[in-house]
């Protein structure tokens, strides 16, 4: 009876490693899920940075080609 006591407690000791062995791939699998989304997540808001820089920069007017009058002080003396 110590023989089939020992030869359950094996093949039970097998089966919760199997399943636990079994969760850590689905663990692994749904991570590497997540960070491949975040990783087009980064890229798409990378290159939606890059535009806004791009756009704000065509906005912005140049010192050089503003008028000279818009800097000038006025003198009250």
């Amino acid at each position: 009876m110590n023989a089939e006591h020992s030869r359950y407690t094996t093949l039970n000791l097998l089966h919760r490693a199997r399943l636990h062995i079994k969760k850590l791939e689905e663990q692994e699998q749904k991570a590497q899920l997540q960070k491949e989304r975040l990783r087009c997540e980064q890229r798409n808001l990378h290159q939606r940075l890059e535009e806004l820089l791009a756009h704000s920069s065509m906005e912005r007017p140049r010192a050089d080609s503003l008028d000279s009058s818009q800097f000038s002080e006025r003198s009250d003396s």
